[in-house]
């Protein structure tokens, strides 16, 4: 029997006073535990490459090389998703926007990342106006092995933003 992973004696909460543990409590506590491995390591930073890994395997995209242009953060055949803090959400336009001159495609949106702007939605405003969706993705504070996918839409018109997907973050 493995006695180290077990207090021998526990105080008893009423009396205050110390107890043992039976062979047969410690035999089914060995044969009855459950393994919860622990959760992944937190990142140092949630930076854009790290949501740029989880996003591409979520959009099975891939970066696309544009010459004369760049490259992109997120593409697949119908979409360019470009990844920002919230602070860059004008450079990020920007690069929407060149990408999709040099490879045209049906769909663009943006993914934020970070602390809100204070005038989210009107970003999400502007970025509506010129048909890009918006975005944001939250890493699950509590765990670290999942990044919810907000839709941003719903601030336009007084709402919250809604859950649209999940990623898992895998360590």
């Amino acid at each position: 029997m493995i006695n180290h992973l077990y207090k021998l004696k526990k105080p008893c909460p009423q009396t205050n006073m110390q107890i043992e543990l039976t062979d047969d409590i410690k035999e089914w506590i060995l044969q009855n535990r459950v393994y919860t491995p622990p959760p992944p390591p937190t990142p140092k930073k949630y930076n854009e490459s790290f949501y740029q890994a989880l996003l591409e395997q979520h959009l099975q995209g891939t970066h696309k090389s544009i010459p004369g242009i760049g490259v992109t953060d997120v593409t697949t055949d119908s979409l360019h998703a470009e990844i920002k803090g919230w602070g860059d959400w004008k450079a990020g336009l920007g690069q929407l926007m060149a990408y999709n001159h040099g490879l045209k495609r049906d769909k663009l949106a943006m993914y934020f990342f970070g602390a809100r702007a204070r005038d989210s939605t009107n970003v999400v405003r502007v970025l509506r106006d010129l048909d890009v969706d918006a975005f944001e993705m939250q890493v699950d504070e509590n765990t670290h092995q999942h990044v919810r996918i907000m839709s941003m839409q719903p601030l336009l018109d007084g709402g919250v933003p809604e859950l649209v997907g999940v990623m898992e973050v895998r360590a």
